[in-house]
């Protein structure tokens, strides 16, 4: 994602099942989390 400019941590690619409701639920709090930590998108901030 970095040759795009975008971050690194802006990004994650997990398998879930739709039977890990909490599963699924643990990927996105800790990618929002990750996000949070990294800030506004320099890339996107600049349009």
């Amino acid at each position: 994602m970095s040759y795009v400019g975008i971050e690194p941590e802006r990004f994650r690619a997990a398998w879930v099942s739709g039977a890990e409701g909490a599963r699924f639920a643990r990927v996105v709090a800790e990618l929002t989390e990750a996000v949070r930590r990294v800030g506004p998108s320099r890339k996107l901030g600049d349009a």
